[in-house]
Order: C-alpha cells, then structure tokens, then sequence
C-alpha cells in the first residue's frame, strides 16, 4: 500500500471551521475559559464599536505561554480531546482559540507573558487565503510590530506589569456589514448585553468563592460582572433536596435539586432576578455543569417535558472533564448527549424532584380551597379532563336564584353557562406563566361588597351564619379585610 499526503487547503478549511456553530457569546465563553484554565484571578473583557471598525479584546493576569505553546495553541486542534486532562482544565478539543476567534473576526493576535518573557502572534486569514499554497502559517511577532497594534494602549498595565495573556479580534466582519452604520452599532451594543448576560450565568460558580475555589473578578467593559446563582439557595423559601451521586464509567456525577421559591413567598424584585433570561417556564430542569462550568440549562434532555407546575424546579448536575467522550460534549461546550445508562439513572430520581416540583403549586390551591368554604368557582374532573365551573350552590348565587321565576332561572342558568365556557384558560396561563407578578383579580368596591352582605343580612339575625362562616364565603373570602371593616362600620 502507498499513502499520499493530502493536507487540506488552509484557507478552505478554516473558511469551512468558521461556521460550526459558534455565536459571538459561546465564542467568548471559549475564549474565557482558557483564560480560567490558565489559573486567572482577573479577567477583563472590552468590546468597542470604533466608528465602525469594531475589536475586542479579552486580558487575564494567568500564567500566560512561552513562545512553544503559543505556537502549539495557534495550531489547530494542537491538544488531542482523547488524552487525560488536568481536573480543572475546561479545554477539550484544542480548537476554541482558533474557531471561537475566525467564527467572529479575520484576524487573531495573541500576545502573552511567561515568567516576564513576552510571546506575540497573529493569524490573518486575509493573509491566508493570499497564501494558501504556503500550507498553515502563523506570523511571530516582536516588540517592533507590536508598537503597530494600539488596541494595546487600551489595557495600560499589560506591558508594564508582564504578565498574563492579552487575545484580540480585529476585522470583526461577522457584524453583518450589509447593514447601515446606525443599524450595525444598534446591533452591537445589544450584542454586548447579550454577552454580559450570559457570561454572568455560565461563569457564575466561578464569581464567588466555593468548595476551596477562589473567586474570580470578570469586568466586561469597566462593569465588574456580579454573581448570580439561578439556584437562589440563600431564599428560606428555597427547597433544597439531598444531593445524589451518579455513576458512569466508575466516574461520580454528582446531581442536586432546588425548588424556587413561589412568587409569593419572596419579593417581586427577587422573582424577577432568578427567573433568568426566557423565564422560569424555560428555565426549569436540568443545568449541567463541566467543571463548574454551565453547558446546558432550562433542558430536561427528552427525559421528561416542560410543565408549567414543575418551573420552578432546577436540578445541578455536576461532571468532569474525564467524561467528555462518552457524554460527547461538543466543540463549543454548549451541548452533550446522555449514554443510555445514565438517563436510567436519572429518570429514577426525576420522579421525586418533578413530584417536589408540583407540590409548591398543589400545596398552595389546598390552602387556599381549605380556606373557602363556599367557593364561586369549583374545579371538576371528566373523562379525564379538568374543568372550572361557577358553584351554583354559593350562597351569594342561591340567595339570587330562590327569587327567580322558572324563566328568569332559565336565562339566568345560561348566563352562567355561557361565562364558564368563555373562561379565558390560554390567556391566563401564558399571563401565569410570564408575569405571574402583574396578575391581580378585579378589586371590588366598599359599596358593593355592602350590597351584597345585604343580602345576608337576615342570615345575621336569625344566627344561621356568623362572621367567621361569612369570611368562608365568596366574595367575602377573597376580601376579608375589607368585609371586616364593613362589618365593624354596620356594627357587627
């Protein structure tokens, strides 16, 4: 047998290894957990417009690289996915720094520092694609044409403290250039939110201290990035359930579920806070972390479906890095597949934590039905299916129907027909399910609320109904302090 070399077209295939999935924020993200990786304490971000001509720039102050491994990261794929990692390494595939950068920009400069000594490189894929019959070049740089690139002024204390590591995009192309001016710095500065928001969410076990862990600072734009736990452990209304151990490959994989707390137990403010981009409903299930590091959330991987009764369940499972190939993790550390084996495993204890899930919601309608003797509205069970009815037996609605003649009932009986299959269910679950918060039931006035206990005035005198079986009444139920000033005004 005979072989023949067929190294790829350079510029060919980094073109192709531009479109492999990255978006701008999981570009970053790669970015920064080298950066992480590197044993970085600090971590500063900029992303600048420049009337048109947009760069960014990510500095760390982490042990940077000697010249050999800055030529060996600028190599594509210059670590095998398949050899053992350090247990805290968030690499895999050593691809991140080369098709995180060329999926947003052309041209990637690296300048580092290893025990003061400075390294500097730089990939151009317009200078690639001029030379692709030269095979796959990188350019070393010096001090000299380093004196060229003044993004650098704009991170004063590299040069001058030596160390860490400095990664720079320029000829961000992928900001759509078809757009107007005006359109395309809109489009940026939203870009800029979007990142901040998610680098906040992935990186936040990273943001505080934990388990041994220091706590590193991220600043995107001059703006320290403030931790966030999706968890929100630190609510006393927060169910905390035990944590489980998992197994695979005799590798441990530990999981942990947390019950949020219901929109009335904590403040608005606090509600909204925790319910992340997309809402609770979006959010609910589980947020796989590799290594600390949020990969997946608001995804319960087809083991089961999104309910809006278990939104507020969130389950942390934690892996290593040493499982990566079997959980198939990808090249943008944004997704993973389950092995057979451990969805068995998960799907055992899913039942529990979804069933906690429910209780939240089951628990309170007990409450609240407990507390209302006579209900207007009663919730009835057919074929399977449930429904909410008017309860013709309420008082209220009696002490109006006794009165009626059999025509008068009969036009009556199909008003209240009439309202109960008008009631609006799918407007009231998507408002329960987006702003739980902003959902009131219409106030009732002093006046009215008078003329109905009016009509259970004599009920008073005869003693066939006292205060306490009056606030059991609908409407009285629903407005009890109201209905116990009124009653303290008539006298009662």
């Amino acid at each position: 047998m005979q072989y023949k070399d067929i190294n790829p077209n350079p510029a060919a295939l980094l073109s192709s290894l531009r479109d492999i999935g990255y978006n701008v924020e999981t570009a970053i993200e790669d970015l920064i957990d080298n950066s992480i990786t590197a044993k970085s304490s600090r971590i500063e971000v900029q992303m600048i417009w420049n009337s048109g001509k947009p760069w960014m720039g990510i500095l760390d102050d982490g042990k940077g690289m000697s010249n050999d491994d800055l030529v060996k990261a600028m190599t594509l794929a210059g670590n095998n996915p398949l050899h053992q990692r350090d247990k805290d390494d968030l690499g895999r595939f050593g691809l991140g720094l080369k098709t995180a950068s060329f999926s947003q920009c052309k041209e990637l400069t690296v300048i580092t520092f290893n025990e003061g000594n400075l390294s500097a490189a730089i990939i151009d894929l317009v200078e690639v694609e001029r030379n692709s019959d030269k095979g796959f070049r990188v350019g070393i740089l010096d001090k000299s044409d380093l004196e060229s690139i003044s993004i650098i002024e704009e991170f004063p204390e590299f040069l001058s403290t030596k160390k860490g590591t400095l990664v720079l995009w320029q000829n961000m192309d992928r900001v759509d250039s078809f757009d107007k001016s005006q359109s395309r710095e809109k489009k940026f500065n939203s870009m800029k939110s979007s990142i901040k928001s998610r680098v906040q969410l992935t990186f936040h076990r990273f943001l505080k201290y934990e388990s041994g862990y220091p706590a590193i600072q991220i600043i995107f734009n001059n703006d320290t990035i403030k931790h966030l736990d999706p968890f929100n452990k630190k609510a006393t209304a927060t169910a905390e359930l035990p944590q489980l151990t998992l197994k695979l490959e005799s590798k441990k994989i530990r999981a942990q579920a947390f019950i949020l707390p219901h929109h009335s137990k904590v403040s608005e403010e606090e509600y909204k806070k925790h319910e992340l981009p997309g809402g609770y409903f979006m959010n609910q299930g589980l947020f796989v972390y590799r290594n600390r590091r949020l990969i997946a959330r608001g995804t319960w991987l087809r083991l089961t479906h999104r309910s809006e009764l278990t939104k507020l369940v969130r389950v942390r499972v934690d892996i290593p890095n040493s499982l990566d190939d079997l959980l198939r993790v990808n090249v943008m550390k944004s997704n993973l597949i389950l092995p057979e084996t451990l969805k068995d495993q998960l799907n055992n204890i899913l039942e529990q934590i979804r069933d906690a899930g429910v209780q939240v919601y089951r628990k309170r309608a007990k409450r609240v039905i407990s507390e209302v003797s006579d209900p207007m509205w009663i919730r009835n069970t057919r074929d399977g299916k449930i429904f909410y009815e008017i309860n013709q037996d309420n008082r209220l609605v009696t002490s109006i129907t006794d009165d009626l003649n059999d025509i008068q009932f009969d036009k009556f009986s199909i008003l209240i027909r009439s309202l109960e299959c008008c009631f609006p269910t799918m407007p009231l679950f998507n408002d329960l399910a987006n702003n739980p918060s902003d959902l009131e039931q219409p106030s009732i006035s002093n006046d009215e609320l008078t003329r109905i206990f009016n009509l259970f005035k004599s009920d008073f005198v005869s003693n066939d109904l006292d205060i306490n079986s009056l606030l059991k009444i609908e409407p009285f139920a629903s407005n009890k302090s109201q209905t116990k000033k009124i009653l303290n005004d008539l006298g009662i």
